[in-house]
């Protein structure tokens, strides 16, 4: 990182199935994550920490949706993230995020308001 003059991870916040979230870059920094140099520009990177094959993939449990809501939240609160919710091969094409996408298509990652 330091050799590389890099801010920190790509990311902006990982998140994983026991429902902890983790600071990578923060709120307000650019990621570098998304996969082109406009989604690393106007849109935060939030990674799952889950993975797998087809056949023999991570449990998405209700701790990690949950972890993904309150990053974004924090992301729109602190960070002035907009409404959207997209997915890396939105950006370029890749088979990242996984059987993430589904939960993203289906509002599954949409912060509860009340929270």
């Amino acid at each position: 990182m330091d050799v590389n003059g890099w801010a920190d991870i790509a990311y902006s916040h990982l998140v994983c199935s026991h429902g902890y979230i983790f600071q990578g870059r923060g709120e307000g920094i650019r990621t570098a994550a998304n996969g082109s140099s406009s989604g690393n520009q106007n849109w935060y990177a939030v990674c799952g920490l889950v993975g797998g094959t087809a056949t023999n993939y991570d449990t998405i449990t209700p701790s990690l949706l949950s972890a993904f809501q309150s990053a974004i939240n924090r992301l729109r609160v602190l960070g002035g993230a907009a409404d959207a919710i997209n997915v890396h091969n939105d950006h370029v094409a890749t088979q990242c995020p996984g059987k993430l996408e589904a939960y993203v298509n289906w509002g599954y990652m949409e912060p509860n308001p009340e929270s």
